[in-house]
């Protein structure tokens, strides 16, 4: 190799980062280095050490739909409904403590308090309980000596009118980049994104939105928010006439906690109404806990489906398995699932087998995955031609050695909670399952095996009914859903929360560093 060349190679390391400390390893570079220096000045292979400030959590809660207001742009959405809604939230202890908590309205970082409470702690976490908020709340939990940990939830639910439905998200924490696969924006459907700014800089928002033709060409796709601000952007003013949705948000300049709020009709009978946090980005991998199944045909005109967003140039051959307790169901059999580039498709899961599942997808190239489970309930009292339906959309959620999700409205909204988790597909999964209280105290602690490459499924009533945070801890890695449900006369209404990953994890990135 000429000396040339050698100067110019690129000197390759790693940079490990605990959320605490980050150590910069230049010892290659050193090396590189005293080959060209004179010998009598060595250069010594000494670690840089960075030091990382533990984060602050800021979890935004977005306000639910208020009893008889409209949903999006479609007039018809949002009358005669009579809508509870219920939040909690709260910030986990670690093993040097728990740092301070509060809730309050949504207002940018270091404003004043503005009616923002402190969060009681109790012995494992300092937790909030909210009936009926009218505004969007954000939980800001302070850093110990590593990140703070927190999970919210919101749940909202009405029995009547067109937006019977039961919908429930985790609350998200501000982010550059959020995907969804979820919603519709047909004649009778709407999908309303949320955009919040928990941060202290104004964020520029775009929005990309694909159909099951390809990329919809959107105008005026950007907006601002402000510093403790919340948009609301109709997706059907951007995008008409989509049945398989799919977006896109990205942020610079500051973070956005984004979501979505689905409503659909069939004529004027309530079709369902969801609220979804974002799911997870392309992946060639995917899992979606929480699809919990009745009986179908393969005739059902409004089944339960996974939906995949193919964002990138290649086509992607994707294989979809429904994993159980005991087994595991590839859909279409041997087959896989060809997603053109740029586009939208739906699976149906109309005739699997009824169950509590969760869903793995495998693809070539990097997919978005989602999934909706569907619940026909009985004639609608305004019209007894026409069924009413409940729908709730999942999001895929990762493998993680530490997470946590809140049970929002379990005993009010919703009268039964089922923990839903999947193993990795190398080995069992040890899962310790703790249940906290409102009061913050632990309410009962589980030991649980998921076998590899399955599912298992625990109901949450059972563990404890007063139960308003799940935590996970799993040295394997475990992904879970809590799968809320309430019925009534007129069928089970559902919805389904992710949990959220303990951001204290390891990370590791690569440093190339090039000379001339």
């Amino acid at each position: 190799m000429s000396e040339d060349a050698r100067q110019r190679r690129p000197l390759v390391t790693t940079l490990r980062a605990v959320t605490g400390v980050a150590v910069l390893a230049l010892a290659g570079g050193a090396v590189a280095g005293a080959a060209l220096l004179p010998s009598r000045t060595p250069l010594e292979s000494v670690p840089l050490a960075v030091d990382v400030p533990p984060t602050e959590v800021a979890l935004v809660c977005p306000a639910p739909v208020l009893s008889g207001s409209a949903s999006g742009t479609d007039v018809e959405l949002g009358g005669a409904s009579q809508v509870s809604s219920a939040l909690v939230g709260g910030v986990l202890a670690r093993t040097d403590g728990l740092g301070s908590a509060t809730l309050g309205p949504l207002a940018p970082v270091g404003a004043e308090a503005g009616g923002a409470q402190d969060v009681t702690a109790g012995s494992d976490a300092a937790v909030a309980t909210v009936a009926d908020p009218a505004a969007p709340l954000v939980l800001r939990g302070a850093p110990t000596g590593v990140a703070a940990f927190a999970a919210g939830g919101l749940a909202q639910r009405s029995t009547t009118g067109d937006l019977r439905g039961l919908g429930a998200l985790a609350c998200p924490t501000g982010v550059t980049t959020a995907w969804f696969a979820a919603g519709s924006t047909t004649v009778g459907s709407s999908t309303v994104l949320t955009l919040a700014n928990p941060g202290s800089t104004p964020a520029t928002a775009a929005v990309r939105v694909w159909s099951e033709t390809g990329e919809v060409p959107i105008e005026r796709g950007e907006v601002v928010v402000a510093p403790g601000e919340t948009i609301e952007q109709a997706i059907e003013a951007l995008a008409p006439d989509v049945s398989r949705l799919g977006v896109l948000v990205t942020s610079r300049g500051g973070v956005v906690a984004a979501s979505l709020r689905t409503a659909d009709l069939d004529g004027l009978s309530a079709a369902g109404l969801d609220l979804t946090g974002a799911t997870g980005g392309p992946a060639t991998e995917a899992i979606v806990p929480g699809i919990v199944l009745g009986s179908s045909t393969v005739d059902d005109a409004d089944p339960s489906l996974v939906r995949i967003l193919n964002p990138g140039t290649e086509p992607a051959e994707v294989e979809l398995e429904l994993v159980g307790a005991e087994s595991a169901t590839y859909l279409g059999g041997e087959q896989t699932f060809i997603v053109d580039p740029g586009v939208v498709a739906d699976v149906s899961l109309a005739g699997a087998p009824a169950g509590t599942y969760a869903l793995r997808a495998t693809s070539t190239v990097p997919v978005v995955v989602g999934a909706s489970v569907v619940r026909v309930g009985g004639a609608d009292p305004a019209d007894p031609s026409t069924m009413l339906v409940d729908r709730a959309w999942l999001t895929s959620v990762p493998l993680a050695t530490g997470s946590a999700m809140a049970v929002p409205g379990l005993g009010s909204l919703a009268d039964r909670a089922v923990l839903v988790l999947a193993a990795p597909q190398e080995e069992d999964a040890a899962v310790t399952v703790t249940a906290l209280g409102a009061d913050g105290g632990v309410l009962a602690e589980t030991e649980v095996t998921v076998p590899a490459g399955r599912s298992s499924a625990l109901d949450v009533v059972g563990i404890n009914p007063a139960t308003a945070l799940v935590r996970l801890e799993s040295e394997q890695g475990v992904s879970g859903s809590v799968v809320l449900s309430y019925t009534d006369e007129l069928g089970e209404l559902i919805t389904v929360v992710p949990a959220a990953e303990d951001p204290q994890v390891e990370r590791t990135v690569h440093v190339a560093i090039t000379s001339g």
